[in-house]
């Protein structure tokens, strides 16, 4: 009886403690999803703004407007834009920079909430300059006649869209989430490296567009649609260098530019991968978790006392058949289908992308037919680039600048999750016949290929016979199990359980007094081994295409 309280109280122990862990794990898992949740939102914001302030440049050194010049070969000539809207746009590029340096403190967990007031402080500050310089623009247009919007224009109205953007997400996450300063930066490692790949990318963008510039002679914009097109290998061939000089810089810039795109793309394929295997983990813990709940109370039910504390933690853990074997399909089949539900998003995206860029360069490019502008979309953001058709239009150049980044990260990003969903499939592919494999080499090597060579390798039939004599062996065990626990919980003798297998799998069972310890508890220790025995079996006939007995 001591015995029994004893060993009752161990279980208990063991139970409570696996049912804690569990419910941690879980926890845990849902608390890193949530932080994944706001970490991209963080991940949004921090791409964008290092694009803002690359595209803030332009209207700074450009004019925001035209005037008609019959003289002029483009028959416009740049109109100069008053000091204040000058000095307006300088503020809020200053406000810009400094959002953005504040917002790489914060991704170091230095000053967290007084860097996040700073980014969110400068880029109100540069999104309220910049509507106010497009409200002096537009009342000059209207004052003056015979004055265009140039293209410069166009950037500065998305720049100040942008920034709103940008201090609307970082006031939504500041006032959403809960002890903020202890949350920490927010954004993962992962995603934080793509941040600083984009803002690597936007300055050396920057970089490209101001040497240019100055070396063809080009507009920041007209510079910048050049350097962009280069680092992204889209080459429309509409802008070329002139000089020996300017060739040489545009081979080193490109090979650099190549670099930091490549990095980023690489980057974006090890955020989806990530993202994949995230997902996948939460649902098989979550797949656990159910199936613990559901074995604890039939484990309840039916005790093995006479097992040890590593079997029991084992039998509550997982389930008592064919555990591993359920995990591992379950976490194939998560990770399909979160691959396709990620392809079935992608492809959404670049669809709708493409579509919507379709629309735009159809009304800023009028000479293109609607079938024109969705070829040149295609071609563009491919990175195919035949030149046949290229925006000339000031609106359509500073649209492709913002266009550019997003398009070919939208491609990119399809592409990311495709080559995933082919890496995963070819894996298991692998493994599959790799198990096949080495399932045919146990069985061809097996004893009775040292009695006869013809005999090396069992027949499907053969196999399947062995599976359901071996399966009412099995029942059998359990039914000898069960009645020695009974017994015991009903306070019986110990008494020790004999059986004997007949040739057609049933058997036959006794029970005699004599012995310490009865069979029925030593066999729950081999239940575990020969339930693995018939799982390769099961395998080896799944694979070779018969259904499973």
């Amino acid at each position: 009886m001591v015995v029994f309280v004893f060993e009752h109280s161990i279980f208990n122990l063991i139970a409570l403690f696996v049912s804690q862990a569990h419910r941690g794990m879980l926890q845990a898992f849902h608390i890193q999803q949530a932080r994944n949740q706001r970490s991209q939102k963080l991940l949004i914001l921090g791409a964008l703004l290092p694009i803002s302030i690359l595209t803030s440049i332009a209207p700074l050194i450009t004019p925001l407007l035209l005037q008609l010049d019959e003289t002029s070969e483009t028959g416009t000539t740049p109109y100069t834009s008053s000091k204040e809207i000058f000095a307006l746009l300088g503020v809020g590029l200053v406000g810009n920079v400094l959002a953005n340096v504040a917002l790489h403190i914060r991704f170091s967990e230095n000053y967290i909430t007084f860097a996040t007031a700073i980014s969110i402080a400068g880029t109100l500050l540069n999104a309220v300059v910049s509507l106010i310089s497009i409200g002096l623009t537009v009342h000059k247009h209207q004052s003056t006649p015979g004055l265009l919007f140039s293209g410069e224009f166009i950037v500065l109205c998305i720049v100040s869209f942008l920034d709103c953007l940008i201090a609307s997400l970082l006031i939504w996450d500041w006032c959403r989430t809960q002890n903020f300063e202890l949350e920490g930066k927010g954004i993962t490692n992962r995603h934080q490296t793509l941040v600083y790949s984009v803002t690597v990318t936007s300055s050396w963008a920057f970089v490209g567009g101001l040497v240019f510039s100055l070396m063809q002679k080009w507009s920041y914009l007209s510079a910048l649609f050049f350097s962009l097109v280069t680092i992204t290998t889209i080459g429309f061939g509409n802008q070329v260098p002139q000089t020996t000089l300017t060739r040489v810089l545009v081979m080193i810039y490109a090979f650099v530019g190549i670099v930091c795109i490549g990095f980023m793309f690489a980057v974006v394929r090890l955020t989806v991968k990530e993202s994949v295997q995230a997902k996948c983990t939460l649902k098989v813990a979550q797949y656990r978790e159910q199936r613990r709940r559901e074995h604890e109370i039939e484990n309840a039910q039916h005790r093995p006392l006479s097992l040890s504390i590593s079997e029991l933690a084992r039998t509550l853990a997982l389930q008592p058949f064919e555990n591993w074997d359920d995990v591992r399909k379950k976490q194939i089949h998560e990770e399909q289908d979160e691959i396709g539900r990620l392809r079935r998003y992608a492809l959404i995206n670049a669809l709708v992308f493409w579509i919507i860029g379709s629309t735009i360069f159809y009304f800023t490019e009028q000479q293109w037919s609607y079938f024109e502008s969705l070829y040149f979309c295609f071609i563009a953001f491919r990175t195919i680039g035949y030149g046949d058709f290229v925006p000339t239009s000031p609106f359509g150049q500073a649209i492709f600048v913002f266009y550019v980044f997003f398009g070919v990260g939208t491609v990119t990003y399809l592409v990311s999750v495709v080559t995933e969903d082919f890496s995963k499939r070819l894996k298991h592919h692998v493994i599959n016949v790799e198990r096949k494999r080495k399932i045919d080499e146990t069985i061809s090597s097996g004893p009775c290929a040292a009695e006869d060579s013809d005999h090396r390798q069992l027949t499907s039939e053969q196999v399947k016979e062995i599976v359901k004599v071996a399966k009412k062996l099995e029942r059998n065990m359990q039914r000898i199990i069960k009645r020695g626990n009974n017994q015991m919980n009903n306070g019986a003798i110990r008494r020790r359980a004999s059986f004997s297998v007949n040739e057609d799998g049933s058997s036959s069972s006794g029970v005699r007094t004599s012995g310490p310890k009865p069979e029925w508890a030593l066999m729950s220790s081999y239940h575990e081994k020969f339930n693995r025995i018939i799982a390769v079996v099961q395998n080896h006939l799944i694979n070779e295409g018969f259904a499973a007995t």
